[in-house]
């Protein structure tokens, strides 16, 4: 009985530090790359337009999407399109990328809607956040360390002349919508004040 209670109190305590080296995405200093993704919506719909490649050293945000909550996506999304239209001026760019084997050529609005891509035009214009498709085997899922365990339900990336400013695991709910808002006001912020400066 002692032998037990002590190893439920050792695995207790290793618990806590498993939670906490939850990893997923390029860290911040590193660079992004190439990769084509298939694009189902937005400005790029219908190609295989690589986003660092087409879009340089402008600010962007990369949402990685692992099977998150309908729900979830949905408010993140409209948070890229809120910040998108605040940063206009800026040309922040924003991507949703769902980490999925379905086929793009074949997939409905209805699909896409229980995916979690915001089609309404009542609260926000999502038009201008691109969705893409990435199969979990594309070697991109490598290059950008996504972790695509079950526990890692998004990553985000945001990043400027095309090297990582920071990332967020597991966004979620107001807070985590909020928290993600504020990292890319703090990007474009200090990408003006580099832009000013020259």
């Amino acid at each position: 009985m002692k032998k037990f209670i002590g190893s439920a109190i050792a695995l207790a305590c290793v618990l806590p530090v498993l939670a906490g080296a939850l990893s997923s995405g390029l860290e911040a200093g590193e660079k992004v790359s190439a990769f084509r993704p298939t694009h189902v919506a937005g400005p790029d719909k219908g190609t295989k337009t690589c986003p660092p490649c087409k879009y340089g050293n402008r600010p962007a945000v990369q949402v990685w999407v692992n099977g998150d909550d309908p729900k979830n996506v949905a408010a993140i999304m409209a948070s890229l399109a809120k910040s998108g239209d605040t940063h206009k001026k800026a040309e922040l760019k924003t991507f949703v990328l769902f980490i999925t084997d379905k086929d793009a050529s074949k997939v409905t609005e209805k699909e896409l809607t229980e995916m979690g891509m915001c089609l309404c035009t009542c609260c926000c214009d999502c038009s201008n956040v691109g969705v893409a498709f990435v199969s979990p085997t594309d070697p991109a899922i490598e290059k950008y360390k996504i972790n695509t365990d079950s526990s890692v339900k998004n990553t985000v990336i945001t990043y400027r002349d095309k090297t990582v400013v920071s990332k967020q695991i597991n966004v979620k709910g107001k807070e985590g919508v909020k928290s993600l808002q504020a990292s890319i006001d703090a990007m474009v912020k200090v990408d003006s004040a580099t832009t000013t400066g020259n």
